[in-house]
């Protein structure tokens, strides 16, 4: 996976996937969508991977409105965004938009980091 590969490069990888799991806890918030992540799921990226792909699943069942708002407040580009939900197979779709979403948070985190050592 590519965020698993992502995330293997730095080497502070246990805090990064803690902050990359908090920053989509809150960006799912913003979208309305309460998370009780415990401290064990945030330490672990594969359960981070479902516990999105979950919530992503269900709200592409049940409430899209939702599901691009959290599209947005990640900032994934439109494209992106586009061929997700456009996929032929549609079981595909929540865990490679999990995907997308973590790689993108991870992005965001990395540089925040790096701007705040630079300061």
């Amino acid at each position: 996976m590519d965020f698993l590969q992502e995330l293997n490069k730095h080497a502070d990888k246990a805090q990064l996937l803690k902050d990359v799991a908090l920053q989509i806890e809150k960006d799912l918030n913003r979208a309305g969508i309460k998370t009780e992540w415990t401290d064990e799921e945030i330490a672990d990226s594969r359960r981070i991977i479902e516990n999105l792909r979950e919530i992503l699943h269900t709200l592409y069942e049940t409430d899209r409105a939702k599901l691009s708002a959290i599209m947005y407040s990640v900032d994934l580009s439109e494209r992106e965004i586009s061929r997700q939900l456009n996929r032929p197979n549609a079981m595909e779709m929540p865990e490679e938009l999990a995907i997308l979403i973590l790689k993108r948070v991870l992005q965001k985190v990395v540089l925040r980091k790096y701007y705040k050592r630079l300061g």
